[in-house]
């Protein structure tokens, strides 16, 4: 299994394994370098690996508005992210590190992950192939700590594919009482 650090600059896929599954893996050149999945079906927690590390990641509240990534050995919370109403919002790594993760494009499933001086870190474009996930993470060349990047690629994965989520069931639930 490859490290996701040795990974800078290059194109990464996080691919859906199958049809309505939440289980992803994400490869580069057809090297597998992490999974993320939900164990739980109709739960928000889902479980990461790869090479630098195991976490889960699950929402809290009422209106599950904050997310936490932790490490699923000792669960020492790790990064947490709060969404604002257009489900953009702030992500804050242990060290204090903050980032900011929006979408970019309007009609488009396009985010962008920016560290507090507007620089990309990462950006992340989802598209579909026979009604599964094929998602492309670019890795930008980045000067900041690399230290947390293998959590911040799976991390803003998760945030990304749960707003969406979010978005879906918005959508039926508003389509069955009209």
């Amino acid at each position: 299994m490859l490290s996701i650090q040795s990974t800078l600059e290059r194109t990464l896929c996080w691919r859906q394994s199958g049809l309505g599954v939440r289980d992803f893996e994400l490869t580069v050149d057809d090297e597998f370098l992490a999974r993320l999945s939900w164990p739980k079906c109709l739960s928000d927690r889902a479980d990461a690996t790869c090479a630098d590390g195991r976490w889960y990641f699950d929402r809290l509240g009422c209106f599950r508005e904050e997310v936490t990534g932790r490490d699923r050995a000792t669960n020492r919370e790790l990064a947490r992210f709060v969404y604002d109403l257009f489900g953009d919002g702030e992500l804050r790594l242990e060290n204090g590190m903050t980032f900011q993760l929006f979408r970019t494009k309007v009609f488009r499933e396009q985010w962008a992950l920016v560290d507090e001086d507007d620089v990309v870190v990462l950006e992340i474009d989802v598209g579909t192939h026979w009604f599964k996930y094929v998602v492309d993470v670019r890795i930008a060349p980045y000067e900041g700590e690399c230290a947390y990047l293998p959590i911040l690629v799976i991390f803003s994965w998760y945030l990304v594919f749960m707003r969406i989520q979010d978005v879906a069931a918005v959508v039926a639930a508003t389509t069955a009482a009209s």
